[in-house]
């Protein structure tokens, strides 16, 4: 059985809150989320928590110009 941590996120792109999935599976050793809030509808992933934060908020930066 895989190991499986989720929780929801805020974060703050442009001055606007978006809220985020985020999970981490022991398996693979990586953090998967995406944005919920947002028009992204990708699935990022990232070795690190606060990686994948980031890579989630410079996709929603990028989708909203």
């Amino acid at each position: 059985m895989l190991d499986k941590k989720k929780e929801y996120v805020q974060i703050e792109v442009g001055g606007k809150h978006y809220l985020c999935s985020i999970w981490y599976r022991s398996k693979d050793i990586l953090w998967y989320g995406k944005g919920l809030e947002s028009e992204i509808s990708n699935l990022c992933y990232a070795v690190s928590k606060e990686g994948l934060l980031k890579k989630i908020s410079m996709q929603i930066a990028a989708e909203s110009k």
